[in-house]
């Protein structure tokens, strides 16, 4: 009786610990500032770490992404068209998921930052072609690809406001530097958390709405 009393024991009391451990790591999911990476094609051609969260433990930006000050990535009355294809399949480059949202809109549009940020990433990426990401105050990342050309005398280290271009749409990637018109000319537009991509369409909706 006393070894199957402190069994019971035991296991309560690893229960609880495990549902307090539950709960630290839900409410440290919950709260703002995170620190961020950039994923999906940079993901696949080794930038980063792969994911290791997933499912209720997948970390959300704050109330931030909704501040006035943000906006949509392309201008007002520039054609575009896009819809949610956040987790979609992709197999180019190996089975993986699609970590964001394509924008599609003629070739050469200028790509506007979304929101007041540094530029922590520029350059090639196999899959991502000519890729950018800027990072807000709040560790949130912001990853613009396929790129044809950037702004000119943007670099990595510099300060952007909401508005200011960073490029121009492109279908870069898909192949070694230079590769393009292996797809149709589109924005990729990603948002990451914690080196976790979260699905950017109901903010790009929301920017889109308030633009008009």
């Amino acid at each position: 009786m006393k070894k199957v009393l402190s069994v019971v024991l035991i296991l309560t009391a690893f229960l609880m610990s495990a549902g307090v451990a539950y709960s630290t790591a839900q409410g440290a999911v919950q709260n703002i500032p995170f620190d961020a990476g950039c994923l999906d094609e940079a993901h696949e051609d080794g930038d980063f770490a792969p994911e290791t969260e997933t499912g209720a433990l997948t970390p959300q930006p704050g109330p931030q992404m909704l501040d006035p000050s943000r906006v949509f990535p392309l201008p007002a009355g520039s054609g575009y068209a896009y819809e949610d294809g956040f987790g979609d399949d992709r197999d180019f480059g190996g089975a993986r998921t699609h970590e964001g949202v394509d924008i599609i809109v003629s070739e050469g549009t200028p790509v506007v930052s979304v929101c007041n940020g540094t530029v922590t990433k520029k350059g090639w990426l196999t899959l991502g072609g000519w890729r950018i990401g800027v990072e807000d105050a709040f560790g949130v990342y912001h990853y613009y690809a396929h790129l044809s050309a950037y702004a000119e005398g943007i670099e990595i280290g510099d300060a952007v406001q909401a508005g200011d271009v960073l490029g121009y749409v492109g279908s870069t990637g898909y192949g070694p530097e230079g590769t393009s018109d292996q797809m149709i000319p589109h924005l990729h537009f990603g948002v990451y958390v914690n080196d976790i991509a979260v699905d950017p369409y109901p903010y790009l909706r929301a920017w889109d709405t308030e633009q008009g």
